[in-house]
This record gives structure tokens, sequence and C-alpha cells, in this order.
């Protein structure tokens, strides 16, 4: 009998993941950074590709029950807010968030062994016309734009009017609305509402995802088997889920 194929390793899961951005790069984009490559892991991190980061942050769109309304191009300080994030270890998928932000493999495992993610800066970015943009927009997109910033306030006040419209799903305004508690460190305020929520792709991979940060592996390995299955391979959200999930085993 032939013998089981191995796991893949997490820095194997991790590059796998990263190499993405390497991939799909698009000329035009590319914005500059104060060296040419990052390490984490023996693994070469380019920065992050804005083009594939906006790609990535409005993916779980066609996850909720109805259609959102998204800006096919992003605010123009985009770019400047994609370069200057700090790795995470805990992204959940929502609107804004790209898989990219978690690249520091050491910071991740730390995390995970602690029961607690840290957290990645506080220090607001883009300037005053990001604001601008979103105030014009007015969408969920643009609500997790500012969060995205760290403009937590003005992300709050944006989700407000949102929800008033009454035209967004219950199930995304909620996911947004975990997800701007969860960068703000409000973590069990964040799993309330995410285990109140319908199941959908999102919710279950989110709820895998403070389970595993919640030192509740088990469940945390079939939450995020059940939203992995329904990811498709060629998305770096597959990628890290997978790595969250090998961190679960």
């Amino acid at each position: 009998m032939a013998p089981s194929a191995q796991p893949p390793s997490l820095s194997d899961l991790l590059s796998r993941y990263l190499q993405r951005q390497k991939e799909k790069a698009s000329a035009g984009w590319q914005v500059s950074a104060a060296g040419e490559v990052v390490p984490f892991e023996a693994v070469v991190v380019q920065p992050v590709d804005p083009r594939l980061a906006w790609e990535e942050a409005n993916f779980v769109a066609r996850y909720y029950p109805r259609p959102l309304d998204l800006t096919e191009e992003p605010p123009a300080d985009w770019p400047s807010v994609v370069s200057c994030q700090e790795p995470q270890v805990a992204a959940p998928l929502c609107l804004g968030n790209f898989p990219q932000l978690v690249r520091d493999l050491n910071g991740l495992i730390r995390s995970v062994e602690a029961g607690t993610p840290t957290m990645a800066g506080s220090q607001p970015l883009g300037n005053d016309s990001l604001e601008d943009w979103a105030n014009e927009t007015g969408t969920l997109q643009s609500v997790a734009v500012l969060r995205l910033a760290r403009r937590f306030s003005s992300a709050e006040r944006l989700l407000a009017e949102v929800e008033k419209k009454g035209t967004t799903s219950a199930e995304a305004v909620g996911n947004e609305r975990a997800s701007l508690l969860w960068h703000q460190g409000q973590h069990d305020r964040a799993c309330d509402i995410w285990n109140e929520l319908p199941e959908c792709v999102p919710v279950l991979f989110n709820r895998g995802l403070a389970c595993l940060f919640g030192g509740k592996k088990k469940d945390a390995s079939e939450l995020l088997k059940q939203a992995i299955s329904q990811l498709p391979e060629e998305s770096a959200w597959h990628h890290l889920g997978q790595l969250y999930q090998a961190l679960a085993r």
C-alpha cells in the first residue's frame, strides 16, 4: 500500500498564497516600497500589488445573498493604504481585507499559541480625500476601505448609514460589522455577531478564525474545512484558509 500523502508544511502553504500576488500582478499598480523584498520564513515576499489586493478585497461579495454596490476602481489613496499595511495574523474574510495582509508566519504561530491575535498598528492611513471618496460612494465597500485604513469612527458612522438604507443584505452588514469590531480588538462582540448570522462562506470562515485564535482548534478545523471547500482553489483566500486550518490541527 502506497504511503498517504503528507500535508504541506506551514511555510509551503504561506508561500503558495503569497505567490498569487506575483502571478496576478498588473503593470501600473505597483507602489514603491522602502526595500525591494521583505523576507519572512525564507519566503521572498514582494510588496503587495494594489490591483490584486483590490480584487481580493472585493472577493467576498459573491457569497452574500444580494448583489452589492461595488466600485470597479479603488480610491486614489488605495495603493498607499495597501503599501502601508503592517503584517496581520487574523484577517477575517470580509470586504476590504486581502489575504496578503497575513505574511509573518512566526507572528501567526505565536498569536495562535497565545490564544489572541496581535493588533497591527493604530495610526489612521490615507488622507481626507479617502474620507471624501467614502462619503460620496456611501456603500459597504467604502465602509470596509475606511476600516482597512483604520478610520474606525468614520467606518462605524457610514456603516450605520448603509444599514439604515435597507438595501444591503443583513448577512453582508452583519459580517462587516463583526469584522469592524474584530479589527478594533473587540473579539468577543465580533464572535457574538458571527455566531448569530446565517451560515454562509464568510461567516463559516470567520467563525473558524475566531475559534482558532480562541483556543478552540477542533471547532476551528471543522468550520474552516467547510468554508475552504466552497472557495475556489485559485483564490488566495482558499490558501489562507488552508494555512489557518493547518494551525488548527
